[in-house]
């Protein structure tokens, strides 16, 4: 206001209210200006640390905590610019000389960006829920079929080793002594019980045309797959008030690996990303 020479101003009728108005119109404009700019309370590299953080910081302390920060917010306030500049130091230094705190940031901030756009993200209405359940009632209903395999490497062996195989015995035995899959193969190949859903297997859903005892040849990335369908399970639908909540979290698990993949992938897209192994292995 020492700007505003009184002298300069004519009395006329109504020239105060002006004047005022004015006046109180340059207090506002900087007064904003003033609030935005003690809004930050110090920088750290050029980056700011603000009133805004510093509020939350002290607002996450219990309350019994909070009294003496609040007196002395000052000191409060250098001690979270002091851990801005540790973490500014070590970000640029990229934790070169912190590997087991690198680590644990990663996971930290991992988990938090996870649930913050994947896991809070996930939404199921109910009319999802009775959706499934009415177009899906072969997996709502349990249907699964008991099935062994053999890995080779080419198709051909598969063949050679089908038209060797007469029972279910010798089945299991070849599996042993040749699946390369090995976890399956001490198991004479028994996969257990699969559902008619693609899994693992890619192929999953073919195998319920099967009849009991037949034996198929399916390929896949990791081979060739000689495939004998065993007991077949078909229960009745069980009602939907039984389910509900097993279908629930199956569509949440669901969306949660979409949401999870388009996020990786956002996040691949921003940073360069060199692959020095065999992320199929």
């Amino acid at each position: 206001m020492s700007g505003l020479a009184p002298t300069a101003v004519r009395r006329t009728p109504g020239a105060g209210s002006v004047v005022t108005l004015a006046a109180a119109l340059l207090l506002v404009c900087h007064g904003r200006l003033a609030a935005a700019e003690l809004d930050v309370l110090a920088r750290v590299d050029g980056g700011p640390v603000t009133r805004a953080e510093v509020e939350a910081s002290l607002e996450a302390l219990p309350l019994g905590s909070q009294i003496g920060p609040r007196e002395h917010f000052g000191r409060y306030a250098l001690a979270v610019v002091r851990e801005e500049v540790v973490l500014r130091r070590q970000l640029a230094r990229q934790f070169a000389d912190e590997p087991e705190l690198r680590r644990q940031v990663r996971d930290v901030v991992f988990t938090y960006l996870q649930r913050k756009y994947v896991k809070n993200r996930i939404r199921v209405a109910e009319e999802d829920v009775r959706r499934y359940y009415t177009e899906h009632p072969d997996w709502v209903r349990g249907e699964h079929l008991r099935v062994r395999q053999i890995v080779r490497p080419r198709r051909a062996e598969c063949e050679a080793l089908r038209d060797r195989i007469a029972s279910e015995a010798a089945f299991a035995a070849l599996a042993r002594e040749q699946s390369l899959d090995r976890a399956s193969a001490a198991e004479g190949g028994d996969l257990g019980y699969l559902m008619r859903v693609k899994g693992e297997l890619g192929f999953e859903p073919e195998l319920f045309e099967m009849r009991p005892g037949e034996m198929r040849v399916f390929d896949s990335p990791s081979g060739c797959h000689l495939v004998r369908a065993g007991e077949y399970v078909d229960p009745p639908l069980p009602p939907l008030e039984q389910v509900r909540d097993q279908l629930r979290a199956f569509l949440e698990e669901q969306q949660e690996e979409r949401l999870l993949v388009e996020w990786l992938r956002e996040a691949g897209e921003a940073v360069k990303v060199e692959l020095y192994f065999d992320p199929a292995q």
